[in-house]
């Protein structure tokens, strides 16, 4: 049997719902609330901040939990707190299931998800941090225990990652050839093994900043002062939208019909 199709296939595109998505802003910009309008969404939560949304929430103390760490809640006759690794088994074997009670998973924040996954290698090996003179190779084990886990989730369900946001002043070129120095807003998690990891995975980067009228907006459009990203090439047309699942899910169904996309069902 051939593997090569014979003929092409009518296009197809996940929802916006299914996309996989990275969200940055300052904190208390609205990120969490906004995936929390989400039908049946769940939260995995690495800080405090979730108390007035309505989606359930799982909140995390460790990426794993050692051998050691759960020999001591047992000595106290205490349950073992959940882990990621425990919550993602769980949603595996939920999934296998019928009636799985969550379309879509949302990591808030990630930033801390990857501190835990370090510590947990670093802790393994008996280390505070991974060493300078290992040639790479403890951050190797970092990024294999990362990449193993969140696949494992993305392959079970969507998932998108909140971040926080870092300001950064880098040069550009003008049309005219001279160079400006440009103050622009990236996601705070960038520049590791982990993050470049989900660079070369996510569909879409926004952005949820307030606008000088005080309203709270999203935008996935790269801009001089802004770091972005859409491989879907239909958000970043969208410009800038109200920060409003309803209206940037609807924004993006009526683009995409637009360009004779049709979205799965």
């Amino acid at each position: 049997m051939s593997l090569i199709p014979l003929h092409r296939e009518e296009k197809t595109i996940p929802k916006f719902e299914d996309l996989i998505i990275v969200l940055f802003g300052v904190p208390k910009i609205g990120k969490t609330v906004f995936c929390d309008n989400c039908p049946n969404t769940l939260f995995i939560s690495t800080e405090p901040g979730q108390d007035f949304i309505k989606s359930p929430t799982v909140e995390l103390r460790r990426w794993q939990w050692t051998d050691k760490e759960r020999k001591y809640f047992e000595s106290q006759n205490q349950p073992v707190p959940p882990s990621f690794v425990d919550v993602v088994t769980e949603l595996i074997q939920l999934k296998a299931q019928t009636n799985f009670p969550y379309e879509s998973v949302n990591l808030d924040i990630v930033d801390n998800l990857s501190d835990m996954c370090r510590d947990y290698i670093c802790a393994m090996k008996g280390l505070s941090y991974p060493p300078a003179n290992d040639f790479g190779k403890t951050w190797g084990e970092i990024t294999r225990e990362w990449r193993g886990w969140i696949g494992k989730l993305m392959r079970a369900v969507p998932v998108r990652f909140i971040s926080h946001c870092r300001t950064e002043n880098v040069e550009m070129m003008m049309s005219n050839g001279m160079k400006k120095e440009v103050t622009r807003q990236r996601q705070s998690f960038s520049d590791t093994k982990p993050a470049q990891y989900l660079d070369g995975i996510v569909n879409s980067v926004g952005y949820v900043f307030m606008n000088p009228e005080g309203q709270r907006k999203i935008m996935f459009q790269t801009i001089d002062s802004v770091v972005c990203g859409d491989r879907t090439n239909i958000l970043q047309k969208l410009g800038v939208l109200p920060l409003d699942w309803k209206t940037v899910s609807d924004a993006y169904r009526e683009q995409a019909e637009k360009d004779g996309l049709k979205i799965r069902a």
